[in-house]
This record gives C-alpha cells, sequence and structure tokens, in this order.
C-alpha cells in the first residue's frame, strides 16, 4: 500500500471543481494539468511546482526554504546524534 505525502505546493493551488485534474493558481489564477484526466492516479505536483518556480519565484523559494527547514528539524529528530 502507498501512503500520499501531502505538498507544500498546495498552499499556492486548488483543484478545479469541475475537472480534478486540473489546478488553479491561488496567485495568478492560471490554471494548468496535473495529469491525464482519464487517469487520477497518475496526478502529480510537477507542473504545479515548475509554475511557482518560474512565475512566482519568490514564492517557491520561501517554499522552498520551508520545506529544507522542516527536513532538517525531522532530520534531527529521527537522528539526534547527526546534531551539531
Amino acid at each position: 500500500m502507498t501512503s500520499k505525502t501531502y505538498s507544500g505546493v498546495w498552499n499556492y493551488f486548488r483543484v478545479m471543481e469541475n475537472d480534478a485534474s486540473k489546478a488553479q493558481c491561488t496567485l495568478c489564477d492560471k490554471v494548468l494539468s496535473r495529469g491525464q484526466s482519464d487517469r487520477p492516479k497518475d496526478f502529480s505536483t510537477s507542473s504545479l511546482l515548475t509554475h511557482l518556480r518560474s512565475q512566482h519565484r519568490r514564492d517557491y523559494n520561501e517554499l522552498t526554504v520551508a520545506l529544507v527547514l522542516f527536513y532538517v528539524e525531522l532530520n534531527s529528530e529521527i537522528r539526534p546524534d547527526l546534531e551539531n
């Protein structure tokens, strides 16, 4: 069984109500594809991250920093022996 993880990109996008294969950027309202509409298990956030990186660089950088800090904190909880 696979587990889904939350992507921070969803702070900047919402799934379109009339078409789950599309997501709309909450910063500029652009609608992007998440994958083929007949294959929901293949939906991804790659195009959303690419849009965020290319069109909203400051927000993308903030997301990246938040993720790095999250993983550093998570790693220190899992492996406290790795702390300075």
